[in-house]
């Protein structure tokens, strides 16, 4: 394909669109314009039985693998019941909702809580013991001396 001085010069100042450049291309090797026909609707595809029924073995696997996902992810087994409905069922609308995630404390913070409770419980101790003591004779004395009440 050759241009002549006077469509080059006139392809300098305007953009290059590819479908004109796709169009020259075809119609200079077999000399007639490429067959472009549009349709106005697309066609739907007829599936036969064996396709259906493909379709419907990987959508079964599907879900079966979604579920074991989310077995995995939330850490318990779930109902059967709550599988996702099937493609082949759109009017069946299901909705998750989401789980409260778990804490699984580490072997180091199951200790610092018993330790904390070990030290709470016997802070208690020390509390109520201090609490029941009655005061010695000469300090019982001294506070009659002041003034001030005992219990």
């Amino acid at each position: 394909m050759t241009m002549s001085k006077n469509e080059d010069k006139e392809s300098i100042g305007k953009p290059f669109k590819i479908s004109t450049a796709l169009l020259q291309i075809n119609t200079s090797n077999t000399g007639r314009k490429p067959h472009l026909k549009k349709s106005s609707t697309p066609k739907k595809r007829i599936c036969t039985p064996q396709e259906r029924e493909n379709q419907q073995r990987i959508d079964r696997e599907n879900r079966i693998l979604l579920r074991k996902i989310l077995e995995q992810h939330h850490g318990a087994k779930r109902r059967s019941s709550s599988v996702p409905p099937s493609s082949l069922n759109p009017g069946c609308i299901h909705t998750f909702e989401p789980r409260i995630p778990q804490v699984i404390m580490t072997s180091n913070q199951i200790n610092a809580e018993k330790r904390r409770q070990k030290r709470d419980y016997e802070n208690l101790l020390l509390l109520q013991k201090i609490q029941n003591a009655k005061p010695s004779t000469s300090i019982a004395d001294s506070f009659k001396k002041t003034g001030k009440r005992i219990k």
